[in-house]
């Protein structure tokens, strides 16, 4: 009884003093920050600039678009469609239902923060296990195509194939990072047969609502935390610090400012690295679906640095079996990013959505017939 009470006593205390650590650490890092956006304010005024650019010109024409769709395609019952067809190939690959396959893939796609997403839509539904949403969380994080090809690759880079080569070994080590975790589950959680899918409503105009609605309030927070670290890394570059400090902090604090410092510094495999990484303003971006998951964001840290090794390896491979020019940093001499090729990217995926919007009516209508029988 007395050694219990003991554990009870050294851990209260030890909670008090987590509690205090943390206080003091909160409160000395605002106060460090009141003071440099007071004694910088044209600095920290042009990181916000910077930061709103970023959001019009490049995060919402790409990214809100394809939130929506992914967004309607988790409305209806094309999810169940898709169950059905891609079960054995999920379950083979990465021990997870075939209904997740259209999210893995969206998630290669569409870019950060689809994929944690639509995770996070499966499992509120019912449709995986919180094991399965956990690993999902590992691996379902990725750059979109035309920022990696478009933005890193053309404009930063000069080379398109470059920017293929830095995209596709991105793709291979989240593959490999979603492999990896098929062995981090139990044979009878993977095979568990759902008993209680959720039905889906019909198509309609409130859904469609609901999802332009429910879209609008994520790229919101998205390009608020996208402001926010836009504004800390003006601050970081006009501050005293040495250089390798500085490029330490740029490259793993926002992906897109990251990218830009690592091609004026480095070679191709270490900026598939920062994406890789993907930036702790992309961590937060998903930190609610991390922490919802019960992963824990240690694990989902550790996970994004393999990543990022990964993907430097991977893409050294690449340039060896596909050897291109040295890179040069042509950022402000090319035109911008992305917009032809998403724009080709969206219309293909718009009429695939469609098609796909057809079969999974379909299917809907078949199994309203047979239940009915």
């Amino acid at each position: 009884m007395r050694a219990v009470k003991e554990n009870t006593f050294f851990d209260k205390s030890k909670k008090i003093r987590l509690f205090i650590v943390r206080y003091f650490l909160c409160t000395f890092v605002t106060f460090i920050m009141v003071f440099l956006l007071l004694k910088f304010p044209s600095y920290s005024m042009a990181g916000v600039k910077n930061g709103m650019k970023i959001c019009l010109e490049s995060l919402i024409p790409s990214l809100y678009p394809f939130m929506i769709l992914t967004n309607i395609y988790l409305s209806y019952e094309i999810s169940g469609f898709m169950a059905s067809a891609f079960d054995r190939i999920s379950r083979f690959v990465f021990r997870l239902p075939g209904s997740t396959l259209p999210v893995i893939l969206f998630s290669m796609i569409g870019g950060l923060p689809i994929g944690a997403k639509m995770s996070e839509e499966l499992y509120r539904k019912g449709i995986i296990s919180k094991e399965q949403y956990a690993r999902m969380i590992c691996f379902c994080v990725n750059p979109g195509p035309a920022f990696v090809i478009s933005a890193v690759g053309v404009a930063m880079l000069g080379s398109e194939k470059t920017g293929i080569l830095i995209y596709v070994s991105l793709i291979i080590s989240s593959l490999v990072l979603g492999f990896a975790t098929r062995f981090f589950t139990s044979e009878s959680e993977t095979y568990i047969k759902q008993t209680a899918r959720p039905e889906t409503e019909a198509y309609s105009t409130s859904s469609i609502e609901q999802a332009v609605v429910k879209s609008s309030k994520s790229i919101f927070a998205i390009c608020a935390w996208v402001v926010a670290f836009s504004c800390l890394n003006e601050l970081t570059l006009n501050m005293n610090l040495p250089e390798g400090m500085k490029t330490f902090i740029l490259c793993t604090s926002e992906i897109t400012n990251g990218c830009v410092v690592a091609s004026e510094n480095f070679s191709a495999p270490i900026i598939a690295s920062v994406i890789g990484f993907t930036g702790f303003c992309g961590h937060l971006q998903i930190i609610g679906q991390v922490k919802n998951s019960g992963i824990g964001y240690k694990y989902f840290l550790a996970g994004r640095i393999i990543n990022s090794g990964l993907s430097a390896v991977v893409c050294s491979l690449l340039l060896k079996i596909f050897p291109v020019a040295k890179e040069t940093f042509a950022l402000g001499n090319r035109p911008a990013a992305g917009d032809t090729s998403g724009s080709l990217m969206l219309s293909v995926l718009m009429i695939i959505m469609a098609m796909l919007f057809v079969i999974g009516d379909d299917y809907r209508v078949k199994r309203k017939n047979i239940k009915k029988v």
